[in-house]
């Protein structure tokens, strides 16, 4: 493999590591604020039901909404705690292959069309 092959094949994958911690990051803080917004509608909610002028009509609306919403903030847990979960499958199994690659690459001394392809399917 050439030098001018190393740096081509280095600053790709250089741009790709970054568009991809970008979107890890984007989809992390998305789900944590998804998280924290629906924990800041529970609080909100008990504060409705603790300070309710009247508390014997609407009582029962405020806890059927403080409910529904501690459901929703338990689920968009699990969803965050399974994508997180499946995003790491995805990436040990990408790791596993491109070991592979790269022991590939190693033994032949050119870099062809196919394992190039190979090792960008690893970054999608």
């Amino acid at each position: 493999m050439t030098q001018q092959n190393k740096d081509r094949i280095f600053s790709i994958l250089k741009k790709i590591k970054r568009k991809r911690n970008g979107s890890r990051f984007l989809f992390i803080s998305m789900s944590l604020i998804s998280i924290i917004i629906s924990a800041s509608s529970i609080i909100l909610n008990l504060y409705a039901i603790r300070y309710n002028v009247l508390p014997v009509q609407t009582m029962s609306l405020f806890v059927a909404i403080a409910v529904i919403s501690s459901v929703i903030t338990f689920l968009v847990t699990i969803q965050s705690f399974f994508n997180i979960t499946e995003s790491k499958n995805k990436l040990e199994q990408n790791v596993e292959k491109r070991t592979e690659l790269k022991n590939k690459i190693e033994e032949s001394k050119e870099v062809n069309e196919t394992l190039v392809n190979e090792l960008f399917d690893t970054y999608v």
